[in-house]
This record gives C-alpha cells, sequence and structure tokens, in this order.
C-alpha cells in the first residue's frame, strides 16, 4: 500500500517537473507606441483615451516607480485587449457620427530590445448629419411653449449627428416641460 502511494507521488512529481520543464515562457514585451493612422476627425489623444491598451511610460517615470510610489509601471503589449480597443474605437467614432468607419490594426515586435509597436488603421466613413427632423407627441403643447422648443427640437440639418448632444438636447426638453407643469 505505501509502495503504491509512493509510485503515485513519484508520478505525479516526474510530471510536474516535466510540465514546468517544457512549458513556454511568458515573454513580456513593454508597448513602446501606439499610432494611428487615417485619423482625421479626432486627434491621437482623444482616441488613445478610449484604449484599454496604453503605451508605456517615459524611462524616468519607470524608474521612479521601481523604489518609490511615485511614476507609473511599464505597460505590456497585450494581445488580448486588440478587441477590446477595436470595439472602444468604433463605438467611439459611432457616437459621434461615424456608423461606417472600419477599424483594423497591426504590431511589430522588436526582440533585441523587447518591445512593441501597435498602429490602429482607421477608415472613418462619411459623417452622419442630422438630416430632416420630424416632431411626433408635441401637438398637444401650447403653441408658444412649442415655439419656444423649436430650436431645442431641430439642430442643424447639415451638423454631424453627436449621441452627447442629442442627449442634452432631450434632457434639456424634458427638464424645459417639467418646468412648466408637464410630467413625463
Amino acid at each position: 500500500m505505501v509502495l503504491k502511494f509512493l509510485s503515485v507521488c513519484f508520478f505525479i512529481a516526474v510530471l510536474g517537473f516535466q510540465a514546468t520543464l517544457f512549458a513556454q515562457q511568458q515573454e513580456d514585451f513593454e508597448l513602446s507606441s501606439i499610432n494611428f493612422e487615417g485619423n482625421e476627425e479626432f486627434s491621437d489623444s482623444e482616441l488613445e483615451s478610449v484604449l484599454q491598451s496604453k503605451e508605456t511610460p517615459w524611462w524616468f517615470w519607470k524608474f521612479l516607480n521601481s523604489f518609490s510610489g511615485l511614476g507609473s509601471p511599464p505597460e505590456y503589449y497585450d494581445s488580448t485587449s486588440i478587441p477590446l480597443d477595436i470595439i472602444s474605437l468604433t463605438s467611439y467614432y459611432s457616437v459621434n457620427g461615424f456608423f461606417l468607419a472600419e477599424i483594423s490594426y497591426s504590431y511589430s515586435i522588436d526582440n533585441s530590445t523587447r518591445e512593441a509597436e501597435l498602429t490602429y488603421f482607421i477608415k472613418e466613413g462619411p459623417p452622419f448629419t442630422y438630416g430632416d427632423n420630424k416632431d411626433y407627441g408635441l401637438e398637444a403643447l401650447d403653441e408658444n411653449l412649442f415655439l419656444q422648443l423649436k430650436p431645442l427640437l431641430n439642430p442643424a440639418q447639415y451638423k454631424r449627428y453627436s449621441q452627447e448632444d442629442l442627449n442634452t438636447r432631450f434632457e434639456s426638453i424634458v427638464d424645459y416641460l417639467r418646468n412648466f407643469g408637464y410630467m413625463l
């Protein structure tokens, strides 16, 4: 019985040693730069703010972080963040009126410096505008009140669509109507 137990323990130990011997080594590459090509409407810094991937900080900030709480730790290339970055960029373009934006990427890894570079290629497509607007459900309003709301109801016809602008307009209309006793 003891011999069987020792045999099983030895077998598990040998398998565990073999697994660590042939395990794939984790290689971390610092993300030295994130580049954008094809973005005309939005700056690189605006687009970087919506990404999960971040560039590694300047060497001085990493040095400070190595022995104190100041500075920033290095940022590493993570291929699993790229699909999330593409979703974030596509969403950012959509809420700002570019519903047909297409995002692709490429990366390069330099084994000698242990750095990676990530590039996003953006085809913005045409911006969508508000166009003609129809107002429904406001026929029961007092004509004077309706005329006061008209500038909020109809944005400039060829102004680029913005979800934030639309939400602000809706909130302003609801607040205005509540101030005049309409319960929504």
